[in-house]
This record gives C-alpha cells, sequence and structure tokens, in this order.
C-alpha cells in the first residue's frame, strides 16, 4: 500500500452489489486512501433510482465495515447533463474533491471503458503507457493512473438486472449483492416500485406504496397502501402497479 496514492471511485450503488464491493476493496488496497463520488443523490423512489443517497451511504458502511471506511470519503454527486464529447463530468468531481479539501485522486478505479472515458484527459487513457494484469487494464501518464477492472468478467449482472430481480421479488438478487445489506434491501426498496403481492388478507404493517391483489374478491382487486389506508386502484390506473 502506497499512502501517497488517492483513489477515485464513482458508482450510483442502486444498489450496492459484490461488485461495487469488490472495487472499492481494490482501490483501497492498491492506494490506501478512496474517494467515493456517489451519483444521483438528487433522485430516489424512482425507476433505476429507487434508493436514497442516506441508504446507499448507509449500505456503504453495513458492507466495507468501520475499520475499511476509515480512509475512504463520500462525496454526493448530481447530475450535471454533461455532453460525452466534453470534460463537463471530471471536472465536476474533481471540483466537488477539492471544494472539500479532500486529496487530489492520483488514481480512477472503474470497471469498463464506457465509464472510463469521461477521465482520460484527467487521469490516463488508450494513448498513454498500458499495463495488464488479469482483468485489470491499467493507463499510466506520468503520476496518473486510469483502472479499468473488467466487469464483463466478474460474472456481475448489470445493476438493472439486479434491480428487476428485486422488483419482481426474485430472491436470486440476494447471490449478487453482500449479506450484510439484505435486509436493508428488502425493508428499503420502494414498494410502488415492486410487484404486488398477493392474498386472501391485507397483510400488517405494510409500507407506504405497497400494491396487493385481493384474490378473494371477483375479480381480483388491486389495492394500494396510502396515507395508512388501503385505496383501491380504479382499472385504468391498475398498470401503475404490477
Amino acid at each position: 500500500m502506497t499512502e501517497e496514492r488517492n483513489a477515485l471511485v464513482i458508482m450510483r450503488g442502486q444498489p450496492l452489489h459484490n461488485g461495487h464491493a469488490g472495487l472499492i476493496r481494490t482501490a483501497k488496497a492498491q492506494c490506501g486512501r478512496v474517494t467515493i463520488g456517489l451519483g444521483s443523490t438528487q433522485l430516489s423512489g424512482v425507476v433505476r433510482h429507487p434508493l436514497t443517497a442516506e441508504q446507499r451511504i448507509d449500505m456503504l458502511w453495513a458492507t466495507l465495515g468501520p475499520e475499511l471506511m476509515q480512509d475512504i470519503r463520500i462525496i454526493p454527486l448530481q447530475d450535471i447533463n454533461s455532453l460525452d464529447d466534453t470534460d463537463d463530468w471530471a471536472r465536476y468531481v474533481l471540483g466537488k474533491i477539492a471544494k472539500q479539501k479532500l486529496p487530489e485522486p492520483t488514481d480512477y478505479f472503474t470497471g469498463s471503458m464506457v465509464d472510463a472515458k469521461w477521465y482520460f484527459t484527467s487521469f490516463a487513457g488508450p494513448n498513454d503507457e498500458v499495463v495488464k494484469n488479469g482483468n485489470e487494464t491499467v493507463f499510466v501518464r506520468g503520476g496518473k493512473r486510469l483502472h479499468i477492472i473488467d466487469r464483463t468478467m466478474t460474472g456481475f449482472p448489470p445493476a438493472e438486472e439486479l434491480r428487476s430481480l428485486i422488483e419482481l421479488r426474485d430472491p436470486d438478487w440476494k447471490q449478487y449483492v453482500p449479506e450484510a445489506i439484505h435486509e436493508m434491501i428488502e425493508e428499503g426498496y420502494p414498494a410502488h416500485l415492486r410487484v404486488a403481492l398477493r392474498g386472501t388478507s391485507f397483510p400488517e404493517n405494510p409500507p407506504e406504496g405497497l400494491a396487493f391483489i385481493r384474490e378473494d374478491m371477483t375479480p381480483p382487486t388491486r389495492f394500494e397502501f396510502r396515507r395508512d389506508r388501503w385505496n383501491k386502484v380504479r382499472v385504468e390506473n391498475a398498470s401503475k402497479f404490477r
């Protein structure tokens, strides 16, 4: 471990999965200090952005633990609608780090070339020295390094597929997510984004937004829990609640 090196990892963590955790641990092992940029913190409770920034930060702490988190700092990032052919996003991220007086990153870690392209100017890229080590490719320019740990070789599905499994209530998602946060996801994932539960009596203590299909009614009727009561969903609106 070299104390003079400072890693940067950018992620949304919707949800945090074993691939994210592995990338952070690799960055920590190689650099000692890590800044995690948590993306799209202005969004939550909607498609593609189900979890709040606070939930995602709690999941990082629960997964990595206090000892590993000692030299890890988290900065919230918001979408700025930067264009693909500009360095606006990288300048925004590095500017946020500088404003918080955190160490300037020397190394950027990511899982794909697509994600890396935003940082070629600020760190290094395909036109620079290349070092390969298994599924890790490192571009080197002076004191800057850009690390790509190919996520296609890890066997982890994209976050979109994980969210789909969670929303369909398919327990297979658990094999890709740290066990320490399984309960946090089950309890904290927005109920209105998940498929309706089914049965002949309403669940006790339902979360806000839960959709439920009463199978003892003719025809089976869809309800939604809002403002401390079950509300029947009109037929024309039923498609909103899968």
